[in-house]
C-alpha cells in the first residue's frame, strides 16, 4: 500500500463512520509546489470532529514521503486526539508514529480508549522501533503508542495495526455520549495544551523551513494543522 492508498483508506473509514465535509484552505499554506518539494494538506469536519487534518508532502532530496493525519474530536465527546504518521525514506526503512492523546488518564477512560488498542498491538510481532520517543511527547505516551524507524517488511503490519486502531477509535467516538460542560471544558483545555505543544515543539516546522517562509509555516500550523 502506497501513501496515497493509505491516506484514502484512512479517510474512507472516517467518512463511512461519519460523513466528511472538506474545508476550504488558502493554497499558499496548503498546496505548495517547488522543484524539490510538494505539499498537499486538507482539512475536514464531521459530526463529532472539530477538525481532521490530512497532509501529504514529499521532498526530492533527501527522498522523503510523508503522510500525517491528526483527528481532533469536539470537546463535548471527551475523546482522545488520534494521530497517525508514516514517513517513507526512499530506502529500506520507514518511520511511523501512532498514538491517541487522552484528556483523561483514569482506569475507566483508558479501558475504553487505550486498552483495546494495546491489545491490538500485542496481536502483532514486536515492532522493533529504532529512535528515541520525542521528549515533548513523553507525557502523552500510552502503551499503544508506536514511534520510530522500522524495516520496510513491517509496513503492511503497521498499516493494518493503524487501521485497526482507527476502527476501534471511530466505533467508540460514534457511540460515546456527550459529557457535561465542566468535563467538556476540561477536555478542551487538554486539547489546547496539546495544540500549543504541536505548534511550538514539533520538529516538522524545522523541516518545512527549507521550503516555506516562516510566516507561511506559522499559518500552516495554526490554521491547517491545528
Amino acid at each position: 500500500m502506497d501513501q496515497d492508498t493509505r491516506r484514502d483508506a484512512i479517510l474512507a473509514k472516517v467518512d463511512a463512520a461519519m460523513p466528511l465535509t472538506e474545508v476550504a484552505l488558502d493554497p499558499a499554506i496548503s498546496d505548495v509546489d517547488s522543484p524539490v518539494f510538494r505539499l498537499r494538506a486538507k482539512n475536514f469536519t464531521a459530526e463529532r470532529f472539530r477538525k481532521i487534518y490530512n497532509q501529504r508532502h514529499t521532498i526530492h532530496q533527501p527522498p522523503l514521503d510523508v503522510l500525517n493525519t491528526i483527528m481532533y474530536p469536539k470537546p463535548e465527546f471527551e475523546a482522545p486526539i488520534f494521530l497517525s504518521f508514516f514517513l517513507m525514506t526512499g530506502a529500506d526503512k520507514f518511520v511511523a508514529h501512532l498514538n491517541v492523546y487522552t484528556p483523561r488518564t483514569d482506569a475507566d477512560y483508558l479501558a475504553t480508549w487505550v486498552d483495546p488498542l494495546t491489545e491490538i498491538l500485542r496481536s502483532y510481532a514486536d515492532f522493533d522501533s529504532k529512535g528515541a520517543y520525542p521528549d515533548w511527547m513523553l507525557p502523552y505516551k500510552h502503551d499503544c503508542a508506536i514511534h520510530g524507524m522500522h524495516a520496510m517488511d513491517r509496513l503492511a503490519d503497521l498499516t493494518d495495526c493503524m487501521l485497526a486502531y482507527l476502527d476501534v477509535y471511530l466505533k467508540n467516538l460514534a457511540t460515546t455520549a456527550p459529557v457535561d460542560k465542566d468535563r467538556a471544558a476540561a477536555a478542551q483545555e487538554f486539547y489546547d495544551g496539546f495544540i500549543d505543544d504541536l505548534r511550538t515543539k514539533d520538529r516538522a516546522a524545522e523541516m518545512l523551513k527549507h521550503f516555506m517562509d516562516e510566516a507561511d509555516i506559522k499559518r500552516h500550523f495554526h490554521e491547517v494543522t491545528t
